[in-house]
């Protein structure tokens, strides 16, 4: 829910703005995000594709405990079309 109230500039967390308007998942789909290439991406390019979106940050110690999980039931799930995307939420 922070990710789309935005964030106080005192709370030390960076947060993007949602560029959709409507309900969270309309702007979730919107949204304009990086990607691990530091090249934009967006969510959108998986519309009608089955995902799991993981929201983490790197300060979140059980958010970095359970990314090789995570990895591994990407690797497991790839073959039956699912797609696993993470979404930091301190950083671009």
């Amino acid at each position: 829910g922070h990710w789309f109230r935005g964030g106080s500039a005192d709370d030390g967390i960076a947060v993007a703005a949602p560029a959709a308007q409507g309900n969270p998942v309309d702007q979730l789909w919107a949204a304009s995000l990086t990607g691990v290439d530091g090249k934009p991406a967006s969510l959108a390019s998986f519309k009608g594709q089955k995902v799991v979106v993981n929201f983490w940050a790197s300060w979140c110690g059980p958010c970095v405990e359970e990314m090789p999980e995570l990895v591994a039931l990407s690797h497991q799930y790839k073959q039956k079309g699912i797609r696993f995307i993470g979404i930091g939420v301190d950083s671009d």
